[in-house]
């Protein structure tokens, strides 16, 4: 089989996970229903009140990811970055390639070379998938991209040595095979197929695991599925709160009255409008001949659905780490508390940094050969997470305090390097207060022992306990015995 018939055929079989990621994503899926007769019954008449919790598991990832700079290690190449960054809108093409590979799994960047420049793209995976080797799986195999020109399907296949241009005879079907496709050329280029000169395989694959990755939110399909039917059978509990759903008991001795079928809304006049011949109001008597009670149904108690719903809300969140403040639900932790509910979300979202950190490096890496420069590309994210809190700072001073570097501290605060970079210089003797502090102290006893005659300065040279005192040593120590000196 070739790679265009299999291709074409990997990218229809993997359509309907894709699709019904989206559809969770989005709150459009329906309430399910365990009886076949129930749901042939209500789901012609049922209305789908979207409360989509499923969605919020995506964004309380999407919400901590954002690449803060991508530059090249020796800087030879971060002016051309800049351009390509610019003029691909990159901070927009990269940010929805992340919150689709969230959504889908999967999600594509395709760079390729033209007249402007370099040109970047984010497709997602119902359109393009990469395909590895069987034998080595981090090896790229071939891709292929899929898309509507019109009435006709176009389809791209991308190797290390080439690219291979298709367009379909006819209009697209769901079966279709190398012999309803013809060779597609470009009106300004002649060749085919068109030579990659770059040695490497121009899609680039961002994914939440190997081989294809798993949508973040699919071990919420199924809470999801419990909260619309709860919440969708608490709302029709409401239109029965508000209007009662009643019930006469009928005397077959008695004489008949009025129409209390039509008053109960029972019975359609001929103009299909129920009029009542009982009329409510002060002081009014309502005369049911031939009834002997009346009464109303007792709507559910909103508890039958409000307790589950709340476990449903928490087992959501246990099984996709997802803290449960993130869906709204109790109070807000804060403190220590709060990162240590946090905690497992921000693990798993470093881990997705990982996974598309080596991918985005590698996009610019080849965006920069396609421009003639060949460097390693660095790429930095924002803090996962960043608190400010009396406790936060309370462990920051209790780590310097305890000898931990004072910009080691910061970024374990959750600051970046640059801004630490920027607060503390590389070189540049960084005290504490409390290391002044012990300076200080350190300073007035030396002081007076020499003083006093029990120590020289040699002697006071020798116990000067730099190492404990700074994080590096002072460029010049006497400039400190001279002050103690005098």
């Amino acid at each position: 089989m070739s790679d265009l018939t299999s291709g074409l055929q990997a990218l229809n079989a993997a359509i309907p996970a894709y699709e019904e990621a989206r559809i969770y994503f989005e709150g459009l899926s329906n309430e399910k229903f365990l009886s076949s007769a129930l749901a042939k019954e209500l789901k012609s008449n049922s209305t789908s009140f979207a409360f989509n919790y499923a969605r919020l598991v995506v964004t309380s990832r999407l919400d901590r990811m954002e690449v803060a700079s991508v530059s090249t290690e020796n800087g030879s190449g971060d002016d051309v970055l800049g351009d390509l960054w610019n003029r691909n809108a990159l901070d927009l093409e990269i940010q929805d390639a992340i919150e689709g590979a969230l959504v889908f799994g999967d999600s594509y960047l395709i760079a390729g070379d033209s007249e402007e420049g370099v040109d970047v793209f984010y497709n997602d995976p119902l359109s393009t998938r990469v395909f590895y080797d069987v034998e080595n799986p981090r090896k790229k195999s071939y891709a292929i991209k899929r898309w509507l020109s019109g009435d006709k399907l176009r389809v791209n296949l991308y190797y290390t040595d080439r690219t291979e241009k298709y367009i379909s005879k006819g209009k697209p079907t769901s079966d279709m095979k190398d012999n309803d496709f013809v060779q597609y050329v470009e009106e300004d280029n002649d060749a085919w197929p068109i030579v990659n000169e770059t040695g490497k395989i121009p899609v680039f694959h961002l994914r939440t695991g190997r081989m294809y990755g798993q949508p973040e939110h699919k071990q919420a399909y199924g809470p999801q599925n419990s909260i619309n039917k709860l919440l969708n059978t608490q709302i029709s509990n409401i239109d029965f709160a508000g209007a009662p759903q009643r019930y006469f008991l009928e005397d077959p001795a008695a004489n008949q009255g009025v129409n209390v079928a039509n008053d109960f809304g029972l019975v359609d006049d001929d103009d299909n409008d129920t009029v009542s011949a009982l009329k409510a109001g002060p002081g009014g008597i309502w005369n049911l001949k031939g009834i002997k009670e009346v009464g109303q149904f007792e709507v559910a108690d909103p508890d039958t659905f409000v307790t589950p719903f709340k476990t449903f809300i928490e087992s959501m969140g246990t099984v996709t780490k997802t803290p449960l403040h993130a869906f709204n639900v109790g109070a807000l932790p804060s403190g220590e508390s709060l990162r240590a509910a946090e905690a497992p979300l921000n693990k798993r979202v470093a881990s997705l940094e990982t996974l598309f950190g080596g991918v985005i490096a590698d996009l610019h890496e080849f965006a920069l050969e396609l421009s003639g420069i060949d460097a390693k590309v660095l790429v930095k994210w924002s803090p996962i997470a960043s608190y400010d809190d009396s406790e936060l700072w309370a462990t920051v001073e209790s780590k310097t305090n305890s000898g931990v570097p004072v910009r080691q501290a910061l970024i374990e605060a959750g600051y970046t390097d640059e801004q630490v970079e920027s607060w503390y210089p590389e070189g540049v003797t960084v005290y504490t207060p409390a290391q002044l502090d012990k300076l200080a102290n350190a300073m007035q006893k030396i002081g007076a022992a020499i003083g006093l005659g029990l120590l020289t300065a040699e002697e006071a040279r020798a116990l000067l306990p730099q190492e404990i005192l700074f994080e590096q040593p002072v460029a010049d120590p006497a400039t400190v015995l001279d002050a103690i000196e005098g």
